[in-house]
């Protein structure tokens, strides 16, 4: 049996979670179809749910989109 787990990542603004979530929520629809994530936003967190890898894996990509956008950068489809 696999076991589903949760993780929360917190923006600490809205221009941050905009950044990271893209228009629509596109980046953030990608990394969960990429993944097999439950993907989805409460306020200024995005929580991720799924196989612990998957979730793993999930938290890198948002956690290096975070590092982008604070440096100013947009984020792309090239990234």
């Amino acid at each position: 049996m696999t076991m589903t787990v949760k993780k929360t990542i917190e923006a600490k603004s809205l221009d941050e979670l905009s950044g990271i979530l893209g228009t629509y929520d596109e980046h953030l629809t990608h990394i969960s179809r990429e993944f097999d994530l439950l993907a989805y936003v409460e306020g200024m967190k995005i929580r991720l749910e799924g196989k612990e890898e998957d979730v793993k894996c999930g938290e890198a990509v948002i956690l290096g989109l975070l590092q982008t956008v604070r440096t100013g950068e947009r984020i792309d489809e090239a990234r």
